[in-house]
């Protein structure tokens, strides 16, 4: 059946079908019984969503079809009331749809289209029974290099890391998170200009790292979870190897760094950002950080190894990126 509507403007009269009307919903069942009718000259859907949890929030969008559903139009623009970001569940929610503000041709088979997109916030109760206390593994790629004497010969090398973590979420704003890792940093070196033996070599320095407090502020409490961090690590020295490759022989060498000339316990300070994103089942960490060496890697700046040659210091610096991914349980 066709029913005029919005006659007297303007603009031609507006034909709406209603004869079938079918509305599509998202987002697992949320969203229910929904229905709309017109009011004046606007239309009003009214719909509900489901959920435990009235904490989390939903971004809410609405889309129309008048060819039963092969194409939709939208999301609207032209609507008020509860549409949009951080919309809590509930029932009788209603959206008003100012038609003729939003189009002038809407002939067909009128049919409906909402989304919700959940972002999950835990309640008191959840979040202590789980969330609150959370271990993880995590791995990730350092982009670094050992800055200072022969900076200019030097490249960053990619190494890499692995270990545990474990995060303390406290009330949601600020997290405490604490880390064991295994840490590869170094550095490539290529010395064509100023040698003609052992020109390109790569060093390679294997850490016990511990981090015994990472401090995040959670900008969002809300999946996906935002947070600038700022914490301290301190390495163990237990493994370095220089992997030389020879001017006069091409077949690569490891030649075993002296302990004696490198400092065993490494300080750096670190800063970054990370994300969090979870549901009520899983938690996957993103992070970046850039990790700056307060402490040199040689011992006495390095002259005990070096004073045969200059009496400057010669000291080098771990400085880079960090890049990691972490699941957590």
């Amino acid at each position: 059946m066709k029913t005029g509507i919005f006659n007297g403007l303007k603009v031609r009269t507006i034909l709406i079908v209603i004869f079938l009307t079918t509305f599509h919903i998202l987002s697992a069942q949320q969203v229910k019984n929904v229905t709309f009718e017109q009011r004046d000259k606007k239309i009003a859907i009214s719909y509900d969503i489901e959920n435990e949890n009235n904490l989390d929030t939903y971004d809410v969008k609405i889309y129309y079809s008048i060819d039963d559903g092969l194409f939709w139009i939208g999301p609207l623009q032209y609507i008020s009331g509860d549409t949009g970001s951080e919309i809590k569940p509930g029932k009788a929610k209603i959206i008003i749809w100012d038609v003729l503000s939003e189009t002038t041709n809407l002939i067909g088979n009128l049919q409906f289209k909402i989304t919700a997109k959940v972002h999950y916030v835990m309640d008191k109760s959840y979040w202590k029974t789980f969330y609150q206390y959370m271990i993880g593994i995590k791995s990730g790629l350092n982009i670094a290099k050992q800055v200072g004497y022969m900076d200019d010969y030097s490249k960053s090398l990619v190494g890499f890391n692995i270990g545990v973590f474990h995060r303390f979420n406290g009330d949601g704003l600020v997290s405490i998170q604490q880390e064991i890792l295994f840490d590869r940093k170094g550095s490539k070196y290529n010395l064509s200009e100023i040698s003609y033996n052992n020109n390109n070599y790569t060093t390679y320095f294997d850490y016990l790292s511990i981090n015994p407090i990472i401090v995040q502020i959670n900008i969002r409490k809300t999946s996906p979870r935002i947070y600038p961090e700022l914490g301290l690590s301190i390495g163990v020295l237990f493994n370095r190897n220089k992997i030389a490759d020879s001017y006069d022989i091409v077949e690569s060498e490891v030649e075993p760094l002296e302990s004696g000339d490198y400092e065993q316990v490494n300080v750096q300070a670190f800063a970054g950002i990370g994300i969090i994103v979870y549901n009520r089942k899983n938690c996957i960490s993103f992070s970046l950080r850039y990790c700056y060496g307060i402490s040199g890697i040689y011992d006495n700046n390095g002259l005990s190894y070096y004073d045969s040659y200059q009496s400057d210091n010669i000291q080098k610096y771990n400085r880079g990126f960090s890049i990691n991914m972490g699941i957590l349980f």
